[in-house]
C-alpha cells in the first residue's frame, strides 16, 4: 500500500552506502510499478531474502470456528465465494484467506 510504497521509495532514492535497507516481499516490488505507485523493478534492489512470513488465520471470536479445520469444513460445504469474506493484508499478499461471515454455521 501507500505506506510500503512511501519507505520503498525513500529507501530508493537514499545513497547507495549500505546503510539505509527496506523490508518487505520482494514480490511488491513488481506490484508497485503495476499498481502505478513507484518506478522500479526486482532488478533495482539488491535482495536478502529471509523466509520468516507465518501465514495466520483468524476468525471473529463470536463464530463457531475453534480450528482450521472448522473453517475449512464450512467453506467445502457451502462452497459458494458469495458466502464468504476474503480479506488480505495487500493486494499482491498471499494469504488472503477466506473466512466465513459471522452469520454462516458449520
Amino acid at each position: 500500500g501507500a505506506v510500503g510504497s512511501i519507505g520503498t521509495k525513500n529507501a530508493l532514492e537514499a545513497a547507495k552506502d549500505g546503510y539505509t535497507w527496506t523490508a518487505g516481499a520482494a514480490q511488491d516490488l513488481g506490484t508497485y510499478a503495476v499498481l502505478g505507485m513507484l518506478d522500479t523493478k526486482i532488478g533495482d534492489w539488491v535482495l536478502f531474502l529471509n523466509v520468516a512470513n507465518v501465514s495466520t488465520l483468524a476468525v471473529n471470536p463470536n463464530t463457531p470456528y475453534k480450528t482450521p479445520r472448522s473453517v475449512v469444513a464450512v467453506t467445502m460445504k457451502h462452497g459458494n465465494p458469495r458466502k464468504f469474506s476474503v480479506v488480505s493484508q495487500k493486494p499482491s499478499s498471499p494469504s488472503g484467506l477466506r473466512a466465513p461471515n459471522p452469520g454462516t454455521t458449520a
